[in-house]
């Protein structure tokens, strides 16, 4: 968010981020009030912002067994065959963004895993997405069953 110096940024997990009035920090109750406080200025009802909102088709988290010895270095080197199409944040990982959807490949923190993620447009643009991020995968020699 700070980054792209983005107004607002969210997570699949659901966080959601606000960088103005509220320090970029991550709270479901300021995110609700601040829905709220669009609701009330537009008159818009809730139920017809969410039909508003792109129908986006996301996967589930993909967990795929990764040495820690090596994650890094993996998604480094995925990162490089794919420059500078894709970019690469250390902390972050690689994200691959298309016109379709985007999927991420980030080395976990927590366990000897890669955590894979993609969005697209439609079932169709997700499955394309997902064949891109495993042939990725095993250019880098990690197997993916996903």
């Amino acid at each position: 968010m700070r980054r792209e110096a983005a107004p607002l940024a969210g997570e699949l997990s659901g966080h959601i981020f606000f960088a103005d009035r509220w320090d970029g920090t991550d709270d479901a109750l300021y995110a609700a009030l601040r829905l709220l406080c669009r609701m009330s200025q537009t008159g818009e009802r809730l139920t017809e912002f969410r039909r508003a909102l792109p129908p986006l088709l996301a996967t589930p988290e993909f967990r795929v067994p990764c040495p820690d010895a090596t994650k890094a270095e993996v998604v480094s080197r995925t990162a490089r065959r794919l420059a500078p199409e894709a970019p690469f944040d250390p902390a972050m990982g690689l994200r691959m963004e298309r016109p379709q959807g985007w999927w991420l490949i980030p080395a976990s923190g927590a366990e000897p895993k890669l955590t894979l993620r993609a969005e697209g447009r439609d079932g169709a643009a997700l499955e394309a997405l997902v064949g891109e991020m495993r042939q990725a995968l095993a250019a880098a020699g990690v197997a993916a069953e996903f």
